[in-house]
C-alpha cells in the first residue's frame, strides 16, 4: 500500500445534538475516506451569512487512498447519510454536518464540481483557527513549492507568524516576510522580492488579512539598487 495523501477536511453542526453529528461524522470519515491522524479543537462560532444557531466547528488531517474526487464524493454521500439537506436557492443554510474539502496534500485545481484549496477557506475564521490547531508543519510543502517552481508565491498563516517565518527562510531562494499592515506587505515585495507573506493570525482580522494578500499578489519588486539586498540575503 502506498503512504496515502493528507487530505485537510472541516467539519460543522449546527442544529440537532452537534457534537454526535460531528463523531459521527468523525467516524465514518476514518471508515470511509482513509486515517485520521488529528483532530482539531472544536470552536463555537455564529452562523455566517444567515440567521442560525451557532456552529460548532473543526478541522480535521486524514490519509487517504483515495483521489480527491473519491474523497468529495465520499464526504458528499457522509452528509447525506447524516441528514444534510442541500438546497439549490444560492442561500446558506443551518445544517446537519457540514464537511469540506479544504486542502489534498498541495494539489491546485479548479473543475465545475471541485476547486482546491477550498476557495473561501482563507475568508473564514472558523476555517482559519483550527487549521492552525492541525497544521503546524504546512510551511513545508508551501516553501517546497516555491524551489520547485510549481507555485511563484506562498501565503502562511500561523498564531504570531513568527516560527512559520523562521522556518520557511531556512529553504534557499525563500525570502519569507512578517507582516501585519498593508504597508510593511508592501514593502517586503518591492525591496525585498519576498516570496512568502507570514500573515499572524492572532493579531489580524480577516478584511486586514485580504487586504495583506491582495497588495502583497499586486505589488512588484522594484528591482535596481534592492538587486543587491537579495544577492547579499543568498551569501548563506
Amino acid at each position: 500500500m502506498t503512504q496515502g495523501q493528507t487530505v485537510l477536511i472541516g467539519i460543522g453542526s449546527n442544529t440537532g445534538d452537534t457534537l454526535n453529528h460531528l463523531q459521527a461524522a468523525i467516524d465514518a470519515i476514518h471508515t470511509q475516506v482513509g486515517s485520521i491522524h488529528q483532530i482539531s479543537t472544536l470552536y463555537q462560532t455564529p452562523a455566517l451569512g444567515f440567521e442560525g444557531n451557532d456552529f460548532i466547528n473543526g478541522c480535521l488531517k486524514v490519509v487517504t487512498q483515495l483521489d480527491a474526487s473519491q474523497v468529495l464524493a465520499k464526504l458528499l454521500a457522509i452528509e447525506i447519510t447524516l441528514g444534510r439537506v442541500h438546497h439549490n436557492d444560492g442561500q446558506y443554510h443551518s445544517r446537519t454536518i457540514d464537511l469540506d474539502l479544504l486542502f489534498y496534500g498541495s494539489l491546485i485545481s479548479k473543475s465545475e464540481h471541485l476547486e482546491l484549496p477550498h476557495p473561501r477557506g482563507h475568508e473564514r475564521l472558523f476555517v482559519l483557527q483550527p487549521l492552525l490547531d492541525i497544521t503546524p508543519d504546512f510551511v513545508h510543502p508551501v516553501a517546497k513549492d516555491i524551489i520547485s517552481k510549481k507555485a511563484d508565491y506562498g501565503i502562511l498563516l500561523c498564531g504570531s507568524a513568527n516560527g512559520v517565518a523562521m522556518t520557511a527562510n531556512k529553504y534557499p531562494n525563500v525570502r519569507a516576510g512578517l507582516c501585519w499592515t498593508s504597508e510593511i506587505v508592501e514593502l517586503i515585495r518591492l525591496h525585498n522580492n519576498a516570496n512568502i507573506l507570514c500573515i499572524p493570525a492572532r493579531f489580524t482580522s480577516i478584511p486586514q488579512a485580504l487586504k495583506m494578500v491582495e497588495t502583497f499578489l499586486n505589488t512588484d519588486f522594484e528591482g535596481g539598487r534592492h538587486q543587491k539586498r537579495i544577492a547579499k540575503i543568498k551569501c548563506m
